[in-house]
């Protein structure tokens, strides 16, 4: 990389391991598939009371998976936030680089096909 910005066009080289602040060594690649995903379960977490306000929230906290609510999906469905995160993160694995035509087309599939969703 060059400068403080990052360009399409950089090379991302990320180390295999690393060493936490206790000394244990942990695999790069299962930080971010633990990332991953915390994200796709937060999200389906909240996919019931997404655009619910605080106050109902809070008189029914989400403490397990549930189903249904906001958008009828069964119990563990995320929503797009998660499926489109999916899509760009797929291309970038399969291209080795950011490639905003292949990530459309992902985003395409996701929307034409239902790709990277629960179901699809």
């Amino acid at each position: 990389m060059t400068g403080a910005l990052w360009r399409p066009d950089d090379q991302i080289h990320l180390p295999r391991y690393i060493i936490d602040t206790s000394g244990k060594v942990i695999a790069v690649m299962n930080i971010w598939k633990n990332g991953i995903m915390g994200v796709v379960v937060g999200d389906a977490l909240g996919c019931p009371v997404q655009f619910e306000s605080r106050a109902l929230v809070a008189q029914h906290p989400v403490t397990d998976m549930r189903g249904y609510g906001t958008f009828k999906l069964p119990p563990g469905s995320w929503t797009d936030d998660s499926s489109l995160t999916l899509a760009l993160l797929e291309s970038i694995r399969r291209k080795s680089t950011v490639d905003y035509a292949d990530i459309m087309d992902n985003f395409v599939a996701w929307l034409d096909k239902g790709a990277f969703t629960p179901y699809g």
